[in-house]
């Protein structure tokens, strides 16, 4: 059945319409304001953090500087293991020519102990 054009009928489908309007509106003002709010609640949590930088940069430089001297340490031992390893073989070398002296040494008291005791 099909609604008469009653003027009646034309306002109370108009008050429902407003009212369909009204529940819309409202709904989308609460998706809003929700939204509002969890965006302030990022920035809170964006203002706490932003808060914890200048401390997190003092730590940064105390770690760079910590990490610069360390760096120089580093290449201070290189070299000084450098200079160990080349006296080591300095006195190596002289350890084996020593060596080869005192094989000399044994042949030659050897050859005199044997024109001696012969």
């Amino acid at each position: 059945m099909k609604k008469s054009a009653d003027p009646k009928n034309k306002k109370y489908d108009s008050d429902r319409e407003t009212r369909v309007l009204l529940e819309e509106m409202h709904s989308d003002i609460k998706k809003i304001a929700e939204a509002q709010s969890s965006t302030a609640n990022q920035v809170a949590e964006i203002k706490i953090a932003i808060a914890d930088l200048p401390a997190i940069k003092s730590e940064i430089k105390v770690i760079s500087t910590a990490v610069e001297a360390n760096s120089k340490d580093i290449r201070d031992l290189k070299k000084d293991v450098k200079e160990i390893k080349s006296e080591l073989h300095s006195m190596n070398m002289a350890l084996i020519e020593t060596s080869h002296e005192t094989e000399d040494h044994k042949k030659r008291i050897t050859k005199l102990e044997e024109k001696v005791f012969a």
